[in-house]
């Protein structure tokens, strides 16, 4: 069963509460409100979701974000006519069968062992004086007193005694014993042996309820053109297994687990809309946000998630210098697996920026407010008064709480001008904290992210400075003082780089003596050997 934990992924049963109100309201989205109820059945319907929901969303995002943005995208009108087309297919069709009959199993099945709830309460009444009335001894200062413990405590004890009175063991779990032990501890080790195999075990005693005949052994028997599980149906759920994955499930054995899949999810779903499981508030709830996800999965992955990637634009001379950040080398050319996977990497990036961006719009347009602090995020944050607040932070002193700052503008407003200060804001706090490399890593993201220019010799400079001075990188350093020399010759700190680049590799204070002499005797300091590093070209590429 270990194999398909990647089609079968449930979240622990939370209590539910059905009534919309603002008192148990978390968050509005214009004059809607979503509830606890709400968050419990969102958490459900993600926790055991068959579908990759994409590359980009929800990507990195809490729970609380990823259920508000699901919900304003959902409110466009392009979303309802992909809805009107997905509620047709053969996919939905089985969503609809798989939610109510993944809930069936772990919500009730696994609680109850198909033990109905009244035959439980029945028993704890008949025996609650025998079996669960606790007894605690009294002192000189106090007679003994009693109570009875509770039926939901009580409830494990009373299904596997139930479950074992009405369910017999079975052969393959009897021949696991030489000699079978007493009685309580066989019947312990059967209830144990069923919890284990439950979707199982229960697969084929439903299938009989439902059908009336026994479960067949033969997969020609249940599978196939008019069967109780087509081609058509396995096709389905084929599709909602990444495609690394898929050639697996080409032998008969495995062509086999998936129809027993599929068998059980037409089982118990018939069952529990039997049964009236189905049609409880909490079921529906669920269900009404599975074909939110649903849809909104599918807008953002078809429609989306094009339209946004036709607007990305690279710049590739900024991407080789991330490179030889990352690997100390420069490529032969475009082609080479390194920069092809770097301009793969930052694409996504950017992708996420436009998405963010998309997403913001959005909220802003609906509204969004957060009605309790266990449950909110920083997007309705203006950022502008972010970065204010953060240089306030900074300027007074209060350097871990400015940097906590600018990371949350580098990381929900990422798509800014002030998410893309924060990377040079939070690169200085680094400097002075000596978390060199990643001072150079916000660095290149201003550089790779930032369509403003006027900054690019400063910063060039900042990281030729800190492979110079910090790292004893001297190479590195004269790459992108070398950047600034070519690129912003007029910049005021090219004089400061052509300087630094003569005196590669001495001590900072013999540097800055050299430099103070030169300037008091007027002296020029120099030309540089263009000869002594090879600069990465400046191209642009989409």
């Amino acid at each position: 069963m270990k194999k398909y934990l990647h089609l079968v992924i449930v979240l622990p049963l939370l209590m539910v509460c059905a009534k919309k109100s603002t008192d148990d309201g978390i968050a509005k989205i214009g004059k809607a409100i979503l509830t606890k109820a709400d968050m419990e059945a969102f958490n459900k319907i993600t926790g055991m979701y068959p579908v990759d929901p994409g590359t980009y969303f929800p990507g990195i995002r809490s729970r609380i974000t990823h259920q508000v943005e699901t919900e304003a995208l959902y409110r466009q009108k392009e979303v309802s006519r992909i809805q009107d087309s997905l509620d047709k297919t053969a996919d939905w069709g089985w969503k609809q069968r798989y939610y109510p009959a993944q809930m069936y199993l772990m919500d009730y099945l696994a609680t109850n062992l198909n033990i109905p709830d009244e035959q439980i309460s029945a028993y704890y009444e008949a025996n609650k004086d025998s079996l669960f009335k606790v007894t605690v001894k009294g002192d000189s200062t106090k007679p003994d007193s009693s109570y009875y413990r509770s039926l939901d405590d009580s409830k494990h004890e009373i299904v596997t005694t139930l479950f074992a009175l009405q369910n017999k063991p079975d052969s393959v779990f009897l021949a696991r014993f030489d000699s079978l032990p007493e009685q309580k501890e066989l019947d312990q080790q059967w209830v144990g042996y069923v919890r284990q195999k439950l979707p199982q075990y229960f697969m084929k005693i439903l299938y009989k309820e439902l059908t009336g005949t026994p479960y067949p052994d033969s997969l020609n028997a249940i599978f196939g053109e008019g069967k109780f599980i087509t081609q058509r149906d396995l096709d389905v759920i084929i599709s909602w297994i990444p495609e690394s994955r898929r050639g697996l499930y080409a032998t008969d054995e495995h062509k086999r687990e998936l129809v027993e899949w599929l068998v059980k999810w037409k089982v118990f779903s018939a069952i529990s809309e039997k049964t009236g499981r189905s049609n409880t508030p909490e079921v529906k709830l669920a269900m009404q946000w599975a074909r939110k996800l649903n849809t909104v999965y599918c807008y953002v992955n078809t429609v989306l998630e094009p339209s946004l990637k036709k607007s990305i634009t690279l710049d590739s001379a900024m991407l080789l210098y991330a490179l030889y950040d990352d690997n100390g080398y420069i490529p032969a050319d475009y082609s080479s697996q390194s920069f092809i996977s770097k301009t793969q990497s930052t694409t996504n990036d950017i992708m996420n920026m436009k998405l963010d961006s998309v997403l913001i719009s959005l909220r802003n347009r609906y509204g969004v407010t957060f009605l309790q602090n266990d449950w909110k995020d920083n997007k309705n944050t203006d950022p502008a008064e972010l970065l204010k607040k953060a240089d306030a932070l900074r300027d007074s002193g209060k350097t871990n709480e400015a940097r906590d700052t600018y990371l949350t503008l580098t990381s929900d407003f990422e798509f800014t001008v002030e998410g893309k200060t924060a990377f040079v804001e939070l690169a200085k706090l680094q400097t002075e904290q000596q978390l060199y490399t990643q001072a150079i890593g916000n660095y290149r993201k201003y550089l790779l992210f930032s369509a403003d220019e006027s900054k690019r010799c400063n910063t060039f400079f900042m990281i030729g400075f800190i492979y110079d001075e910090y790292l004893n990188h001297p190479l590195h350093a004269e790459y992108n003082y070398k950047w600034v020399l070519k690129n912003t010759p007029e910049c005021e700190l090219a004089d400061d780089a052509e300087f630094m680049m003569l005196h590669l590799d001495e001590p900072m204070s013999s540097v800055e003596e050299l430099r103070d002499e030169a300037l008091r005797q007027g002296r020029d300091i120099g030309p540089v050997d263009e000869e002594t590093a090879e600069e990465p070209t400046q191209t642009s590429m989409k």
